[in-house]
């Protein structure tokens, strides 16, 4: 998950660059779904989440042209107005190797 803080002259832009992004998502080896929401609040805030067969999957996208459009906004995010971004797995609890 990847949380966007933006300012208001910032949110088209984003949003711009968000379609060119999922306009590639056949292009990402191994997506299993991609989803943009937009906080209701005053704050723009935005989460963009995504699944993945395999957590490295989405760390190797992040070296590819592909991924070009939120580099920027990452970088903008974070020295601005806040940028964070978590990952998350689903652990079998039957699974003896977790």
């Amino acid at each position: 998950m990847m949380y966007f803080n933006l300012a208001a002259d910032q949110e088209a832009i984003f949003v711009a660059q968000m379609k060119t992004f999922f306009d590639a998502y056949e292009q990402f080896p191994h997506i299993t779904g991609l989803t943009l929401m937009r906080l209701d609040a005053k704050q723009i805030q935005f989460v963009l989440m995504s699944s993945w067969v395999s957590g490295s999957d989405f760390f190797a996208l992040k070296s590819t042209p592909a991924f070009a459009p939120l580099n920027k906004f990452m970088n903008r995010a974070a020295d601005q107005l806040g940028f964070h971004e978590n990952g998350y797995r689903v652990i079998d609890p039957d699974d003896d190797q977790n």
